[in-house]
């Protein structure tokens, strides 16, 4: 991040912000629409770091459509726009990164942001104190001009001329909100989606890696447990039993998206892997209602170990080896605030259930 340029781009900015009138609202006859999800909840800080923010700072949906030779980008938050900032030092951007060329080593290299394209446009819907402003910044020549904009409840729409950017493009959508007045190295939160790779114009597909060209590379638990580290944004969401597709596609979420990552990649290099689920005494009581863990069991020369997304980014995984898938059980209560386990039971990357065990009792499930 080149925080000179950025402070004489925001210069630039803030100038034209006070003087640009508002833009026309974008038309709805629209064709060529293709919505994708954004999970809730996974804001990060500008070291990566899960964080908390506004509703209006947390991407849910993005779209891509055309209408009459124009695009309309469509970014949906998870609430209402505000009429103002908390206070006049706050600056918060809704972007779409547009990568013109679709070369990486050209232009815009924030990978916080903007993941894996070098963006050549920026198309923004800024907001500082109570004044909203549609703008496009071509980074190349670092010029600033008029975009269509439109503000409906909890839905930003930036409108374009293909001919002003181009026709073919990847791109990346992201929410930022900065202190100090909007200064480069003041970003509190931000939100960005996809959360890993882009999304390709006119064909509206996200590129990201193939799910088992990555497990193929990961063939022994430390580059698992390296993998998660690197990639993975630990956000705390209601246990659901999602597929290792989403997982992969959102790369994110708590125990269950870490353990069902993990448990795959590991079976697909020929471990006998398992999601281990574990119910407890008690837990604590803000972090989840349910009583319940997973984990990521794995078997070794023999022995069990373990890899857990509460010691994520700790240096701690995976932890082992363990006697038995009971042992292991023993080990995760004073992690959860628990002082013993009650129950466990083991999955396959499908949530199949494979075996069920309440303790003393042990059962095979057909």
């Amino acid at each position: 991040m080149n925080v000179k340029r950025d402070i004489t781009l925001l210069t630039s900015f803030l100038v034209l912000f006070a003087i640009v009138a508002p833009a026309t609202p974008a038309q709805e006859d629209t064709v060529d629409r293709v919505k994708f999800p954004d999970p809730v909840g996974d804001l990060f800080d500008r070291y990566g770091n899960p964080a908390k923010g506004e509703p209006y700072l947390d991407i849910v949906e993005t779209e891509l459509s055309s209408s009459n030779g124009c695009y309309l980008a469509k970014i949906k938050v998870g609430g209402p726009l505000p009429a103002k900032t908390s206070d006049p030092s706050i600056f918060i951007e809704w972007d779409v990164l547009i990568d013109s060329d679709c070369n990486s080593g050209t232009g815009w290299n924030w990978p916080l942001i903007c993941n894996d394209i070098g963006p050549d446009y920026l198309l923004r819907l800024g907001l500082i104190d109570s004044q909203y402003r549609g703008l496009s910044l071509n980074l190349k020549t670092q010029t600033w001009r008029s975009v269509g904009y439109e503000i409906d409840g909890d839905t930003i729409i930036l409108r374009f001329l293909p001919e002003t950017i181009a026709t073919n493009f990847n791109y990346t959508v992201a929410v930022r909100k900065y202190g100090e007045g909007g200064a480069p190295q003041a970003l509190l939160v931000a939100d960005k989606a996809p959360n890993k790779g882009h999304y390709i114009s006119p064909d509206h597909q996200t590129q990201q890696e193939d799910l088992d060209e990555v497990a193929r590379r990961l063939n022994s638990p430390a580059l698992v447990v390296s993998y998660l580290e690197d990639n993975f944004i630990d956000i705390r969401k209601p246990s659901r039993y999602p597929s290792v597709s989403e997982v992969f596609s959102n790369m994110s979420g708590d125990c269950d998206e870490y353990a069902i990552l993990a448990t795959y990649i590991l079976e697909k290099n020929g471990y006998e892997a398992y999601i281990l689920e574990v119910g407890f005494n008690k837990w604590w009581e803000e972090c989840n209602c349910w009583l319940m863990h997973d984990v990521c069991v794995y078997k070794e020369n023999g022995s069990y170990y373990c890899i857990d997304s509460i010691l994520h980014k700790s240096g701690s995984n995976p932890t082992g080896p363990f006697n038995s898938i009971e042992e292991i059980c023993s080990q995760l209560p004073s992690r959860c605030g628990a002082t013993d386990w009650t129950q466990y039971q083991l999955f396959d990357t499908d949530w199949n259930s494979i075996k069920m065990e309440t303790k003393g009792t042990s059962a095979l499930k057909s």
